[in-house]
């Protein structure tokens, strides 16, 4: 599973520098999740995972407890 979000990741967000990234990620920016695929239940799962931890506020992203 995490070398496929992984390739997601790296194909949405191309960056020159880590400040670019930064900048990106800071403006709202975020991969676009309906490449990830494979069985419903883990996708699912797996876009409901990484949309809560990219929230844009930080209050609103879990913990690392939370991810249990």
């Amino acid at each position: 599973m995490l070398p496929m979000v992984v390739n997601v990741l790296q194909s949405e967000i191309v960056a020159a520098n880590d400040a670019h990234i930064k900048t990106a990620v800071t403006s709202g920016q975020r991969p676009d999740l309906n490449a990830i695929t494979g069985p419903e239940t883990l996708v699912k799962f797996t876009k409901d995972c990484i949309t809560h931890c990219w929230h844009q506020s930080p209050d609103s992203r879990p913990s690392f407890a939370g991810m249990r």
